[in-house]
């Protein structure tokens, strides 16, 4: 999917540089992956042309195949990229010392977010902090 995602931007965009500054990848990853898509598929996509480039008569042809699904994808995937805390059902696992663990209880604002813990702890002090936790959770 990369390497397709990569060619059609250098399609699109017409120039590796450019596609490299959409896809805030490098000019020489661009390059890399465009030649391993060329070595899979057994054809040239682009040849030179002056300073730039332009496609190859196999390369128009699988652009205008592969283009729409491509598209298609990025932005499915893309639709949903931002965190939305409040309707948010990411799972998050915090691993930290026994004594930073008072330190991780802190007040929300909303009861739409949920904390459930799940602590693994060798001490008294430890498991008593948690049912604590818990109960104020209970609670709220």
């Amino acid at each position: 999917m990369n390497l397709l995602r990569v060619f059609v931007s250098v399609c699109q965009t017409g120039s590796f540089t450019k596609a490299s500054e959409e896809l805030d990848l490098t000019q020489s990853s661009v390059s890399n992956a465009i030649r391993r898509l060329k070595k899979t598929l057994g054809n040239e996509l682009f040849t030179r042309s002056g300073r730039g480039i332009e496609m190859t008569a196999f390369g128009k042809h699988f652009f205008e195949s592969v283009e729409p699904s491509v598209m298609s994808l990025v932005n499915t995937i893309g639709r949903d990229d931002r965190f939305e805390p409040l309707t948010s059902s990411r799972n998050f696992i915090v691993y930290a010392l026994e004594s930073a663990l008072p330190r991780l209880h802190f007040p929300t604002r909303t009861t739409s977010i949920h904390m459930i813990w799940s602590i693994k702890a060798q001490s008294n002090s430890a498991n008593q902090w948690l049912r604590e936790l818990i109960i104020a959770a209970e609670r709220d």
